[in-house]
């Protein structure tokens, strides 16, 4: 199976060509936002080297969010049209999932961290089930004088993209890892294990994946 896998939510430009077990091409660097431009510049040689065409690819991979949000946007249009032109199966994994699945197996979940502007930061828990990484609750949006001290006195996977991370993040105890970064191998992996599970995603459902922080609403009590 010959699957391309591509991320741009992390703020660094990422994809994986790979066969199998066998990566055939791959590519991980910061493009100072030039991703969309880049990306077909960095693509287009990488096939033609290997003598391959876009329809040559059995399944295709996106890393869906959250994350950059301009990221996401072109990662995901992208992955979309190329998998739609070519009627081949589409895989979103979400970031956090990505993230988490860095870590050296251990039986006690952990704390997921993804921290994009300075003062708000992405959270998930994840536990190692059955030899893969899953989430345990749904990723939600805080800001980082609301987390909890089991989000940040566990050892845990902690990722950064903001311009200026708040200086709490560089204290945060971290789970050793197995996969030093999350590039785009690391996603063919992720994103192989839910195709095997799940089945691929439907068109109509893989969107970016933005989160939002729930607001408190309060109501102010009226006179007696």
């Amino acid at each position: 199976m010959l699957s391309l896998a591509l991320d741009t939510a992390f703020g660094h430009l990422a994809f994986a060509l790979q066969r199998g077990s066998e990566v055939l091409a791959q590519h991980y660097a910061l493009t100072r936002r030039r991703n969309a431009s880049a990306l077909f510049e960095l693509l287009d040689p990488a096939f033609q080297d290997l003598r391959l065409q876009l329809r040559d690819v059995d399944v295709f991979i996106v890393n869906q969010g959250p994350g950059s949000y301009t990221g996401v946007r072109i990662g995901m249009s992208v992955i979309k049209t190329l998998a739609q032109v070519q009627n081949k199966p589409l895989v979103a994994v979400n970031s956090l999932e990505l993230l988490a699945a860095q870590a050296e197996p251990t039986e006690a979940s952990f704390p997921v961290l993804l921290n994009c502007t300075r003062r708000e930061v992405f959270v998930a828990e994840a536990q190692h089930v059955a030899g893969t990484v899953q989430l345990q609750r749904e990723p939600h949006l805080s800001r980082w004088e609301d987390l909890t001290p089991a989000e940040t006195r566990r050892p845990g996977i902690f990722h950064s993209i903001a311009p200026k991370p708040d200086p709490i993040f560089h204290e945060l105890p971290q789970q050793p890892r197995r996969f030093l970064a999350p590039d785009a191998v690391l996603l063919t992996h992720v994103g192989r294990v839910r195709l095997e599970q799940h089945g691929p995603d439907a068109f109509d459902r893989v969107h970016p994946l933005y989160l939002k922080r729930d607001v408190e609403k309060r109501q102010l009590a009226g006179p007696a």
